[in-house]
């Protein structure tokens, strides 16, 4: 594989995908999967096997999306595994508890569970049948009559349509397809903002979702007696910025997820378990299953660690990347694994650039140099605010928003498995110029 053929370039790129979490079953476009070596997914298994609630947090970028994509594609047994994507068509910050439930609602729609040969029949659906495909028509028709009620729909009067409001505008249903219906009232539904319901923990529309989210898991549940429970995977509420959202999601709505009888595993906005919020979370939720940076090469010439090495395998970049440039974009990464494969894809590019048959050192510190760009936009306050707390090892309140991109403030484990902090390595040079500015001379 030379760098001179694009193509070869294109094909490495579409296993170098920053944007989504990696895959253990090897898909097109996504970052083949590699096993980190630490204790988290361990904990992770365990923790869902006994327990009811689940946080999982780190900072942006370490990880997490891929460790939950990894858990969710393991066999469960007779578990039924539910994957709910906060960020898909709508940013998280957007959405409130209602709009959470709404996309739990949608998950478990479109990958509903093989309950196979019907066991247990309801008897208000009044069906003689005892086919799963009728069963599922029936709960169907029932989600369907549900939906159309929470959102006040207007029927035509030959009843094949359907007019609903959300957020100020009006989205027409086509009723003749039923299974369509559904999806499309839980897409435009989960898509739309819900942040005024995010000050209103008594909301009516929140409250009748849940009511329809749990009686739809008691359906599919007493379809299948021999299934054990429900376990939701809630990925990227850690993209949740706006504290009230969070406090809304996370604290306010408890009596709501006390009441869902299933396994919850979601991660958690970093700034939540720290300072103020992390009380009120705690003595809900538990403490979180924390995922630290993967640890680097302690010195320019330090020794690589296995998973900055898989990774290049994984892209098939093996044969034309040497230890000098993988050990620059590891120690670069500051073990944070999509900031790793972003300098890798850049590093191949640029190499491309060159017509290069191999990335070379300057292809790498190119990449670093592009990567330091972002850096430009830390104020001076919060360059010093990082110098501070790295001199006094003061506590993580004071340095919030040092822990979200670009990345200033690391929360690693030291050699020992001890929490330490310490500068991204990509925020060096913005801590010296801040230095020689304020020591001239």
């Amino acid at each position: 594989m030379g760098w001179a053929d694009e193509s070869d370039l294109t094909l490495v790129l579409a296993r170098l995908n920053p944007d989504r979490p990696a895959s253990k079953a090897g898909q097109d476009g996504l970052t083949p999967y590699q096993a980190r070596g630490d204790d988290f997914a361990r904990r992770l298994n365990r923790d869902a096997r006994v327990s009811t609630r689940i946080l999982v947090t780190g900072q942006t970028g370490v990880g997490k999306s891929s460790e939950l994509h990894r858990f969710v594609q393991e066999p469960h047994g007779h578990d039924w595994v539910v994957h709910a994507d906060l960020e898909v068509g709508q940013h998280p910050d957007h959405l409130g508890m209602t709009g959470v439930i709404l996309n739990l609602l949608r998950a478990c729609w479109r990958s509903p569970p093989d309950y196979g040969p019907l066991e247990v029949l309801e008897s208000s659906f009044e069906s003689s049948s005892s086919s799963a495909v009728d069963l599922r028509e029936a709960i169907r028709d029932r989600v369907l009559t549900h939906l159309l009620d929470v959102f006040e729909a207007r029927k035509s009067a030959d009843e094949r349509t359907a007019t609903l409001r959300l957020a100020g505008r009006r989205e027409k249903i086509d009723l003749t397809n039923r299974a369509a219906a559904i999806e499309r009232i839980l897409k435009e539904a989960a898509s739309t903002p819900w942040l005024d319901d995010a000050v209103n923990s008594d909301s009516a529309v929140r409250d009748q979702c849940g009511r329809l989210l749990i009686e739809v898991l008691d359906h599919f549940r007493r379809a299948r007696s021999k299934r054990r429970r429900w376990i939701f995977v809630i990925d990227h509420l850690d993209r949740v910025r706006v504290p009230t959202v969070a406090e809304d999601i996370l604290v306010r709505s408890s009596r709501i997820w006390k009441s869902i009888d299933a396994t919850i595993v979601m991660t958690a906005p970093r700034e939540c378990t720290i300072g103020e919020s992390r009380e009120a979370v705690e003595s809900f939720w538990g403490k979180p299953i924390m995922l630290y940076p993967a640890p680097i090469p302690e010195s320019p010439k330090g020794a690589i660690p296995g998973i900055f090495r898989r990774v290049v395998a994984g892209a098939g970049m093996q044969e034309v990347i040497d230890d000098t440039c993988v050990r620059l974009l590891a120690r670069s990464s500051g073990g944070f694994l999509r900031t790793y494969v972003q300098l890798l894809a850049q590093a191949a590019k640029e190499a491309n650039f060159r017509s290069s048959e191999r990335i070379e050192l300057r292809d790498a510190q190119f990449a670093v140099h592009e990567a330091e760009r972002s850096y430009q936009d830390l104020s001076g306050d919060e360059v010093d605010r990082l110098g501070q707390i790295l001199t006094d090892q003061a506590g993580l309140a004071k340095g919030a928003s040092l822990l979200r991109p670009p990345i200033g403030l690391i929360v690693a484990l030291d050699s020992n498995g001890e929490q330490e902090l310490r500068a991204h390595p990509l925020a060096d040079r913005a801590l010296e110029r801040r230095w020689l500015l304020r020591h001239p001379n």
